[in-house]
């Protein structure tokens, strides 16, 4: 069982390649996203009950 996993990257394309990375690595070892509760490429949000944004925790 795996749960809230956060990527942070300075550019798009950095987080691209990571979100790639990590998507593949879940896949290997036969683990699933829940689609519905997953968010990507945001700005900002809530990561085990601290808000998170660029710079600020």
């Amino acid at each position: 069982y795996l749960d809230d996993i956060l990527i942070f990257s300075k550019t798009i394309n950095e987080h691209r390649k990571y979100v790639k990375v990590v998507l593949d690595v879940l896949y290997v070892y036969k683990l699933l996203v829940n689609k519905e509760k997953s968010e990507f490429y945001i700005r900002k949000t809530v990561f085990l009950g601290y808000k998170i944004s660029l710079g600020q925790i």
